[in-house]
């Protein structure tokens, strides 16, 4: 039971990723959002990955995947969007 549930919680929770999502693809901005906190947690729910996919735990394992796809995506819209990323033509600035 406690494994089940944390599983199941484990799938569902990156979910709640989707909605920040939505709302930098919406507004189109991501200005108020921290590039520090979006650069910094993405790297590490990346460093995690390795060990969740070889971990025996599968709710590590399913967490650290579906969290590793979801947070890429806000990843991905929060630096897409962000103004301090873009120059005024809409070139990303390396």
């Amino acid at each position: 039971m406690i494994q089940t549930l944390g599983l199941v919680s484990g799938i569902i929770m990156p979910f709640f990723n989707i909605p920040l999502i939505v709302r930098v693809i919406r507004r189109r901005s991501s200005a108020d959002i921290s590039l520090v906190w979006a650069v910094g947690a993405w790297i590490c729910v990346m460093g995690i990955l390795p060990s969740s996919l070889q971990s025996p735990d599968p709710v590590l394992l399913a967490f650290g995947v579906v969290n590793a796809i979801f947070f890429t995506g806000v990843f991905v819209s929060v630096l897409y969007f962000h103004p301090s990323v873009k120059k005024s033509k809409g070139d990303l600035v390396l």
